[in-house]
């Protein structure tokens, strides 16, 4: 195979990125493949081959761990890089290098393969000078966005760990992940393949006697790698020679300087600054123990090089290092600085047989990182994504619809053209365009989502012709496109977030529009919290309107009500105008208030006593007569509210009650 790897760090610069992809680059070579490197170039301005490795200009950034940043294209190379003919491009990291092959990999039509080495929710601290919770959370998020859209633009991602794996799952991953360990190129690191001499040199520099017992730290000096622990556990160590080796550059070099000596332990811990990769082995191998109390690590390429060195470690409790550490045969676990400090003098104070064989344990736990089981493991990454690359489908139409876009597809091995919607969040992240391709991973999992997509749009529709609550709208998608729960759920906070759906805003329009038809306070409420808005967002609604909106709007009620209760003495029309008020949601005082305003004149109330007498003469007259036709007309009257005697008086004017 032709393989590229794009990095933005490499040789000379020393970190784990940078072992991982020249061990990756070697165990290649070994199994016969043409690797071509791609990388930056600190302060240059041109591209130039050296060997296999293609350096591109660009600048040092010092606070990215002396990263070089280049810019994300470089014309006057694309065609260098496309005569290589290459079939797989390899990305390892996020920046600009990356990007650029990514983008010569879509330009070529050539699949991606990206390794995610950094858990980046480890190192939000960056941004969150001020340690704010809102900006955490702003800060995480973004990395879960950023992560999943790297990962879901390639073909399949190397993830060094199950826990790294996880992660991206949890970040809503959906391309293949291959867990692949990095290798290490063991051998370098063995004892007897460093000279003494180079041991005694690197002893001597530092004023380290042969019995001076060393635990050493090598890696990044940044604030994540949490080595603040490890300087104060110092102060608790009962070995009285023991000294600290501190190996590496970073961004928190100067401060945990400072805490050696407002500690008091300067005189036990050797900072050393950065060195050459040519000697980090030897470090390794002056050194009787590791120690890193770093739990944001993805797989721990130092903690393996400890291992191959034939050290034990000390290390906190984390999942990528269950396979590492047993504690006391290949190392111990810590959780606090006076743990690390006992544990360490636990072991310094062993005999030398069980240290040889914990040495033994060290070495036999990096065996199975051997830089050509890992090379291996990649290649096989490879053929798979070659393989499924091979079946991915061009983009020959697209059509921008008003919430999505629908693309039309087309694959050699289809006979009709698939076409699929996708999200405009997808289209603009992804950089759809006519002619570039879409592996089938990606275009399998827009099969998946096409019901979700098409139930988006008819609640985006639905919502627009009628306003709907979070509720509402979450029974329609449930009901009527049958989504599951959690489905229907993420629809809803989707609209929320874009606007569509907010139910504060709902409530406050509908408590004007239901107190204009009438609606009291009470039946306002119970309208709300049954559309679902939550008793305290309707509460808070409605107390916009004052008492005398809903007198005067009790008043009308009131008034309309009027015409429509006839036939009743005007006691009862009252008692039924206040019970239907009540009905619509007013108090029962403001109801007997706006009541109390109407006029019932007398006239009305004779005409109506008229009306009841001649309607319960027709109802009885055909069963009874006499007395007993009397006193139905008597009891029906009363049950529309008048009085006995004024439904006798009215009957003896109309000379219908019989003499005794």
């Amino acid at each position: 195979m032709r393989i590229g790897i794009f990095t933005d760090t490499y040789t000379p610069d020393i970190n784990g990125v940078v072992s991982s992809v020249v061990t990756l680059e070697h165990g290649l070579q070994a199994a016969g493949h043409e690797v071509y490197i791609i990388t930056g170039q600190k302060n240059s301005l041109h591209a130039h081959w050296e060997g296999n490795v293609l350096r591109l200009p660009g600048v040092e950034i010092k606070k990215l761990y002396g990263y070089t940043l280049s810019t994300p294209y470089h014309f006057e190379v694309k065609r260098e890089i496309e005569a290589l003919h290459l079939d797989v491009i390899h990305v390892q990291q996020e920046f600009t290098v990356g990007f650029f092959g990514r983008i010569l990999a879509h330009s070529l039509h050539i699949p991606v393969v990206y390794t995610y080495h950094t858990l980046y929710e480890d190192y939000t601290h960056y941004f969150n000078v001020f340690d704010l919770n809102s900006v955490e959370k702003i800060s995480k998020k973004a990395v879960y966005s950023i992560s999943r859209m790297l990962c879901n633009s390639v073909s399949g991602i190397i993830a060094p760990s199950e826990k790294t794996k996880e992660k991206l799952i949890g970040y809503g991953v959906r391309k293949p992940i291959y867990v692949i360990p990095t290798g290490l190129d063991l051998d370098q690191f063995r004892y007897e393949n460093v000279a003494e001499e180079r041991r005694q040199g690197l002893r001597e520099r530092y004023g380290l006697d042969a019995d001076t017992p060393v635990i050493i730290y090598l890696g990044r000096i940044a604030s994540e790698k949490s080595i603040d622990m490890i300087i104060s556990g110092v102060r608790f160590l009962q070995s009285p020679k023991c000294k600290v080796l501190i190996v590496g550059g970073g961004p928190s070099l100067d401060d945990l300087k400072k805490q050696a000596v407002d500690e008091g332990v300067s005189d036990r811990i050797i900072f050393t600054g950065a060195v050459p990769p040519s000697e980090v082995p030897v470090y390794y191998q002056i050194s009787d123990a590791f120690v890193s109390a770093s739990t944001s690590e993805t797989q721990g390429m130092t903690f393996i090089e400890a291992l191959a060195s034939g050290l034990p470690l000390f290390a906190r409790p984390d999942e990528v290092l269950e396979q590492l550490v047993e504690e006391g045969i290949s190392g111990y676990y810590f959780t606090s600085p006076q743990e690390f400090a006992q544990k360490a003098d636990a072991y310094l104070a062993l005999d030398e047989e069980k240290r040889k064989q914990m040495k033994a344990a060290a070495i036999a736990r990096s065996n199975p990182y051997d830089m050509h089981t890992f090379a291996h493991n990649v290649e096989s990454a490879y053929r798979n994504v070659i393989d499924e690359y091979r079946e991915d489908y061009e983009v020959t139409k697209i059509r921008i619809l008003d919430d999505v876009v629908k693309v039309t597809l087309e694959n050699d091995s289809q006979k009709e053209p698939l076409k699929l919607y996708m999200t405009m969040e997808d289209y603009f992240a992804y950089k759809i365009t006519v002619h570039r391709y879409l592996d089938a991973g990606y275009v399998q999992s827009l099969q998946e989502q096409q019901d979700r997509i098409k139930a988006t749009r008819s609640a985006i529709h639905k919502v627009l012709a009628k306003d709907l609550t979070c509720k509402e709208l979450y029974r329609y998608l449930t009901q009527n496109k049958a989504l599951d729960a959690d489905s229907a759920q993420e629809i809803v906070d989707d609209l929320i977030e874009r606007g569509f759906l907010n139910d504060e805003r709902y409530a406050s329009e509908k408590v004007q529009y239901y107190a204009s038809i009438g609606y009291g306070r009470e039946k306002i409420l119970r309208t709300l919290r049954k559309k679902g808005i939550d008793q305290e967002t309707a509460a808070e609604a409605v107390g916009v309107l004052n008492e005398e909106q809903e007198e005067e709007s009790a008043l009308m009620m009131a008034k309309r009500l009027k015409n429509s209760v006839k036939d009743r003495s005007k006691k009862m029309k009252r008692q039924m105008i206040v019970s239907k008020l009540m009905a619509q949601g007013y108090s029962s005082e403001i109801a007997r208030r706006a009541v109390e305003q109407l006029d019932f004149d007398d006239e009305d109330e004779t005409g109506a006593l008229e009306k009841t007498i001649a309607k319960a003469q027709r109802l009885y007259a055909a069963k009874n007569s006499g007395k007993q036709l009397q006193q139905k007309i008597v009891e029906y009257g009363v049950r529309k509210g008048f009085t006995a005697d004024s439904i006798r008086h009215k009957l003896e004017e109309q000379e219908l009650i019989e003499d005794e």
